[in-house]
């Protein structure tokens, strides 16, 4: 803008930002232009040349470097890579120092890389019990739900006697509990049933089915045994053979080498099934 008549410029105040440099443009005082990597400040009309901290035509207003003049600028080796710790060496150098570096003690480091390998990354933590992808660790708020569900089963597991044997077990063939009944007992852990008979052989002659389990029957036994003596859990005579069948009748065969008469010999069957 002119001067109006009568007037006269005493100063420019403030700093007008012109852009990139562009030699093509005339500039006055207090224009700041961006070259080659430093913002410059003209101190006069029409400065002369492209801008340099001259001090005379321009000055830095703002010092800055170029990529490709990395090497005109120094910087301090404060570790020691290219010789004593603090040394002012030049910038590239130091650049190409820890390129160099980097890429034969990190990259291709061995060892590092076989310790790197062995990370777990945030996105391999399984927050679910459902999981079956191999090396996955669980979160650690699965620890919580573990315990609840192993307190729950030990739980499921305490023990439960039950007195009346009678209602889970139907005898066969004339049989009947012997007078002891703290001898008969059936006892459950959770699914988990044993089942303790004490039977008197009323003749001579051992029916094949002595009893039924009416009432949780199991569908696979886990243990089975038998035998005969000749006084309440006296030593045993002989192994009885002892199974059940699908329709939860419990069968007995003794051995045919036996050949004592049974009459008021004692049998005693352990069972033990899961339900």
């Amino acid at each position: 803008m002119a001067i109006p008549e009568g007037y006269e410029k005493l100063a420019v105040i403030g700093i007008a930002y012109k852009g990139e440099y562009d030699p093509e443009t005339e500039y006055h005082i207090m224009n700041a232009v961006y070259y080659e990597g430093s913002t410059y400040v003209a101190l006069k009309e029409h400065p002369e040349g492209v801008p340099t901290a001259d001090g005379a035509n321009w000055m830095y207003l703002a010092k800055g470097f170029i990529q490709n003049m990395l090497d005109t600028v120094n910087a301090k080796d404060t570790s020691g890579l290219l010789g004593e710790p603090g040394g002012v060496v030049s910038a590239q150098t130091l650049m190409d120092k820890i390129a160099d570096k980097m890429t034969k003690e990190l990259v291709t480091n061995t060892a590092l890389q076989n310790k790197l390998a062995n990370y777990i990354l945030k996105s391999q933590i399984v927050n679910n019990l459902l999981a079956t992808q191999p090396g996955n660790p669980l979160d650690a708020t699965q620890g919580k739900i573990l315990a609840d569900k192993f307190a729950q089963l030990n739980s499921e597991f305490e023990l439960e006697y039950i007195s009346n044997t009678t209602n889970f077990i139907e005898l066969k063939n004339g049989y009947d509990f012997t007078d002891s009944k703290a001898e008969n007992y059936m006892l459950k852990y959770g699914r988990i049933i044993e089942i303790q008979l004490a039977l008197i052989v009323t003749g001579n002659d051992l029916p094949n089915v002595v009893a039924t389990i009416i009432k949780n029957k199991p569908y696979r036994s886990i243990k089975i045994y038998g035998y005969i003596a000749s006084s309440q859990w006296g030593v045993p005579e002989t192994i009885l053979y002892v199974y059940i069948g699908s329709d939860g009748l419990i069968n007995i065969n003794k051995p045919s080498t036996y050949t004592d008469d049974l009459t008021n010999k004692h049998i005693s069957i352990n069972a033990v099934y899961l339900s």
